[in-house]
């Protein structure tokens, strides 16, 4: 391999398994994933399957069951490619661990941003969360791989300043989309009316102040 590496994953597709037998990696300049074996000592890192160009650079990936079976005999084991590229697309490819095949491309964008993996349990559910400008949660249901996408929205709002009175200042409110609306009020003042000792930091003026948003 000449090609630089630009991300990879140990991680293992059986979670209770202490060892990964594959190790997924994305390169640079030729902006494919390479899915490694682990198993065989005489041939390490042999390579079992190759994904096609991608239309920017790999810059997460994962193996990832998203069935609850960790027998590749039974059908409800699921293994997807996930990869998240640098242009803000996330790309998912069912597994064949049997034929070491990828299967049909399934493209999403994100924004423009790379895209971060995480893989994480849900109520027993394996499910993976993409997070560039946006984020989405990827899991199985009723036979195929589901995306439910979800968003934060952030508003801004102006205040006065409750030292002078007369020096507004921005409020941050950032609460998920949807019905509930808890989360944090994160107030900045950067009057200079603010005494020393109130600050953290060394020659500082800026006080923050969390609070309960209503």
């Amino acid at each position: 391999m000449d090609d630089e590496i630009s991300c990879v994953s140990c991680l293992p597709v059986d979670p209770a398994k202490p060892y990964a037998p594959h190790v997924v990696v994305g390169f640079w300049e030729s902006n494919r994933v390479h899915i490694l074996s682990t198993i065989d000592s005489s041939s390490p890192f042999k390579q079992m399957c190759s994904s096609e160009p991608y239309s920017s650079v790999p810059r997460s990936v994962l193996l990832h069951n998203f069935g609850t079976s960790h027998d590749r005999n039974q059908p409800d084991y699921r293994p997807h490619l996930v990869v998240g590229l640098a242009d803000g697309t996330v790309v998912s490819q069912a597994y064949n661990a049997s034929e070491y095949k990828l299967q049909v491309l399934n493209i999403s964008t994100l924004g423009g941003a790379a895209v971060h993996l995480t893989s994480y349990d849900v109520d027993g559910r394996r499910c993976v969360f993409a997070c560039g400008n946006f984020g989405e949660v990827y899991y199985w249901n009723n036979t195929r791989l589901q995306r439910s996408p979800i968003s934060l929205r952030v508003r801004m709002r102006l205040r006065t300043c409750r030292m002078c009175c007369d020096l507004p200042f921005l409020t941050n409110r950032r609460m998920p989309h949807g019905r509930q609306h808890s989360g944090l009020v994160a107030e900045l003042c950067v009057c200079s009316c603010v005494p020393r000792p109130r600050s953290r930091l060394a020659g500082s003026h800026t006080r923050t102040k969390l609070a309960s948003a209503p």
